[in-house]
């Protein structure tokens, strides 16, 4: 919450009050939790550099956005975003939004093609943001899978069950990262969801057989 009210008042130009927030969260930051760490991190870095950039305040707009579900409006503010990127974190966290807009449309072609730009940013990225590498290879991960999911040729279908779970496995090799938890829940429920969409296709098929033999 400290995070995110300072960004606010940092936007509002209330400088003061900004930092005031970002220094509380030091000694409220939880340990084990990773939101809390994230957070942490963020604060000090955000106090470092003496508040957000054009870039932060722009995307951290289009992120608001992307959290109410207004995706058009998130595009634009993205958009506009990408004509302040500063830092190498900035290419890389504003193409995963990106991509996660386009993912949320079900355009699954556009949200691809953003995360790949994700990926090629890896060797630039630093510490700080390189969550955002096992987000995308999971992302990637999820389009492959639900369309898998809808394929009535099993094993074309069965073929791109492998291929989102390689891009499962990318993203399991990472560690030690903010928000790796998270990327392990999203994988199990997006497993867990192929599983249940196969079994019920199974059982549907079976029952039009034996029937068609009655």
């Amino acid at each position: 919450m400290h995070l995110l009210l300072g960004r606010c008042y940092d936007c509002l130009n209330d400088v003061d009050k900004a930092y005031a927030e970002w220094r509380k969260i030091k000694s409220q930051a939880r340990k084990g939790y990773a939101l809390d760490e994230y957070s942490k991190r963020q604060a000090k870095n955000l106090l470092e550099q003496r508040g957000q950039t054009e870039f932060d305040k722009t995307f951290m707009q289009g992120f608001a956005l992307y959290e109410t579900k207004r995706f058009n409006e998130s595009f634009e503010k993205l958009n506009e975003a990408e004509t302040l990127i500063q830092t190498d974190n900035d290419r890389p966290l504003l193409f995963y939004l990106r991509g996660a807009c386009f993912q949320k449309l079900k355009q699954f072609d556009q949200a691809k093609a953003a995360f790949s730009q994700v990926l090629l940013c890896e060797k630039k990225i630093t510490k700080v943001a390189l969550f955002i590498i096992p987000f995308a290879y999971c992302c990637l991960g999820e389009i492959e899978m639900e369309n898998a999911t809808k394929l009535t040729d099993r094993q074309a279908q069965q073929k791109g069950y492998e291929d989102a779970n390689k891009l499962f496995k990318k993203a399991l090799n990472y560690k030690n990262y903010d928000f790796e938890s998270w990327v392990s829940a999203r994988i199990k429920r997006a497993q867990e969801r192929a599983a249940a969409t196969t079994s019920t296709s199974t059982s549907t098929t079976s029952t039009t057989s034996t029937t068609a033999r009655k």
